[in-house]
């Protein structure tokens, strides 16, 4: 604990009487992205458990590892995997319209959000925010062109809008 703390990363040691499924649930309530299990059986073995809270996976070390160095490692790679993910969904459930038409199958059959032009005419924005609660949730200042005319009137457009739906 000494070590981590020392090299800048947030540890603790429960010794309270709870037993062991307590603690590790209440650890993931509490979103710590590293548990190290330390058992009588681990010391006897020399082993060091290490549980990941993104994958769930248990990795077994050796206890003379350099902690400090093998678990920011880790935690650089849990910070870049769950990066990489939320990317990966996101772009997943990013999509395009260049008509209303458009507009209306996707947020009938997808969850996610929507790139299309806007003219920028409040009617038009009133128009789509009558498809299940679709709202403008940005527009981008320097925002690639992907159309010339507006999602919804068809006039010439001057914005480009991520459009989405707020739960």
């Amino acid at each position: 604990k000494d070590k981590l703390l020392k090299h800048g990363i947030t540890a603790y040691i429960d010794n309270t009487d709870k037993s062991p499924g307590f603690k590790f649930a209440e650890a993931e309530v509490n979103g710590i992205p590293v548990r190290i299990e330390v058992g009588a059986r681990d010391l006897a073995e020399n082993k060091i458990t290490v549980a990941r809270r993104d994958t769930r996976e248990k990795l077994v070390t050796d206890a003379d590892t350099d902690i400090v160095t093998y678990i920011s490692v880790l935690l650089d790679t849990i910070q870049r995997d769950m990066y990489d993910r939320a990317v990966e969904r996101r772009d997943s459930l990013t999509f395009e319209a260049h008509t209303l038409e458009d507009m209306e199958k996707i947020l009938n059959t997808q969850p996610g959000f929507i790139h299309a032009m806007w003219c920028g005419d409040e009617t038009c924005e009133t128009k789509i925010k009558e498809i299940k609660g679709c709202k403008s949730r940005c527009i981008l200042e320097d925002g690639e062109k992907i159309d010339d005319k507006c999602v919804c009137c068809g006039k010439p457009a001057t914005k480009h809008v991520i459009w989405g739906i707020q739960y």
